[in-house]
């Protein structure tokens, strides 16, 4: 049993918990498996249904980038250019469900270089000061991702971002995707999800995160 979290996961949650509000009681970091559940992954069977015919075809599916928790206020013009700066030009289809508290898009590139841009570079566009998600459009991952994968997060400020949650659980494996749950105005709830590739990462997270021994 580890006694000690690694010194750069400890720092950065130290660092993360001070950004709370000072009025705000620090809760204990936890971390739980979810077994079967498949919540976290980035594109629900609603938003499926409606992105572009077609877009199931492998080449597609790799050169489409899906872009969550878009703040209401963003134009279609504006989100276009924003990823034209940080990537490259795209087809682009902005969603706006009238009873959700946030848009979503989906951005076709025609090179797969620029897809990668905008998932690995950039990964938390910054729009109107509020951190979204840049996600890849693939089915066959989100068939190949294993549901053990997924663990659950808890005990987190009311800052924290989905960037922050990721960049607190990337080192213990690849990160499919990091979820805040958060509410209107992009405030977090205080808890989260993590999807990794690999269920032996959710597992290594879990142990040395909930370990008491470990903070």
């Amino acid at each position: 049993m580890l006694t000690q979290l690694p010194q750069s996961f400890s720092s950065l949650l130290s660092t993360l918990k001070s950004q709370q509000q000072p009025s705000a009681a620090p809760n204990p970091l936890n971390a739980f498996p979810l077994g079967s559940q498949r919540g976290n992954f980035q594109i629900s069977s609603s938003q499926q249904a409606q992105s572009n015919q077609g877009g199931g075809q492998q080449n597609q599916a790799l050169q489409t980038v899906f872009i969550g928790d878009l703040p209401k206020d963003v134009s279609m013009v504006e989100l276009y250019e924003y990823i034209k700066s940080v990537a490259g030009e795209c087809d682009l289809v902005l969603k706006r469900p009238q009873m959700k508290y946030f848009y979503y898009a989906f951005a076709r590139f025609q090179d797969i270089l620029d897809a990668r841009k905008l998932l690995d570079e950039v990964k938390f566009p910054e729009l109107h000061g509020k951190t979204c998600r840049a996600l890849p459009y693939d089915k066959d991952l989100l068939r190949s991702v294993q549901a053990e994968g997924n663990i659950f997060v808890k005990g987190f400020g009311d800052k924290w971002t989905h960037k922050d949650l990721h960049e607190a659980f990337k080192e213990f494996g690849e990160v499919v995707s990091a979820r805040v749950s958060i509410e209107e105005g992009h405030k977090s709830r205080g808890f989260g999800y993590i999807q990794y590739r690999k269920p032996e990462s959710a597992q290594q997270a879990v142990e040395k995160v909930s370990d008491p021994c470990a903070r």
